[in-house]
Formats: structure tokens, sequence, C-alpha cells
């Protein structure tokens, strides 16, 4: 048996004895919760409660992200939280709305 990420491993060998097994393993099972947002799905919905409640759109370069999941998943243990984002690009077609769509993200 190896060791990996998630899980760590023990090996006791017992003094030597004319009888009985070698040795036995002890294996130690380690679980991580990781939290993977959607950025622009996240970015969009926060977009969307602001507007709901008719107030003025956050800057999103200073909003404070973690104190929002925090209060929101207080009960909720979160070893790693990921955010991913898509880079958009213009598209021939839709000029016009693929460079509004960069110049919000």
């Amino acid at each position: 048996m190896t060791r990996n990420d998630s899980a760590v491993l023990y090996k006791y060998k017992r003094p030597v004895q004319p009888q009985g097994p070698t040795g036995f393993y002890v294996i130690i099972v380690v679980m991580q919760t990781i939290l993977f947002i959607d950025g622009e799905n996240f970015v969009k919905k926060i977009r969307t409660v602001f507007e709901t409640e008719k107030r003025s759109k956050p800057r999103l370069d200073t909003y404070d992200f973690q104190g929002l999941l925090n209060k929101v998943l207080k009960d909720i243990k979160i070893d790693k939280t990921i955010f991913y984002f898509a880079h958009l690009k213009e598209h021939p077609d839709t000029k016009e709305k693929s460079q509004q769509l960069i110049e919000d993200q």
C-alpha cells in the first residue's frame, strides 16, 4: 500500500514471533470539502440580486466574496475554495455583444 493525498498509511510490525501475522495496517482517510465556484455565473447572480434590490452594482475588484461565502456557508466546513472564470473572446458574428460582455467581466 502507498500513501496518497486522501489517505495516510501506517504499518505496525510486531516483534519477531514464531506464529501469527507479522504486522497489520491502520488506514486513516482524510476527507476534504472543496467548493468550486463558476465565477461567471456567480458574478451574474450577484449583479441580479443587487438589481432586484435596486442597489448599485458592487465593485467586483473590492467585493468581499470570502465574507459572503463565510456568512452563507457558516455551518459548513470548507477546506478549500476554487473560483474559476472563462476568458471571453470577441466573436465575429456578435462583435457588439462580445465587446459588452468583455467589458463587463
